[in-house]
């Protein structure tokens, strides 16, 4: 958290790579735009495109994160129905 309390900025000791940027110029571009359900998130733009931007900036395997988005999805705290067996 910055100094004045303000979590829309917040001061990073270092340098900033090209893609930390680029994903904090996405995030404020789709920031308004509603950010879909799990269990809805097949066709949500917005949540694929940030998973783009995040998995370039970290180096992640996108096709791995989508996998694991989509099994969280599935469990039954998310669901809300009954764990199967």
């Amino acid at each position: 958290m910055s100094e004045n309390g303000d979590l829309r900025s917040v001061p990073l000791s270092g340098g900033v790579s090209v893609q930390v940027v680029a994903l904090a110029d996405h995030f404020q571009r789709v920031a308004d735009r509603p950010l879909l359900r799990l269990r809805d998130q097949e066709g949500d733009l917005v949540r694929a495109s940030l998973d783009e931007m995040v998995c370039a900036t970290m180096g992640w395997d996108r096709e791995e994160v989508e996998k694991a988005r989509f099994a969280l999805a599935a469990e039954p705290s998310v669901t809300g129905q009954p764990a199967r067996n």
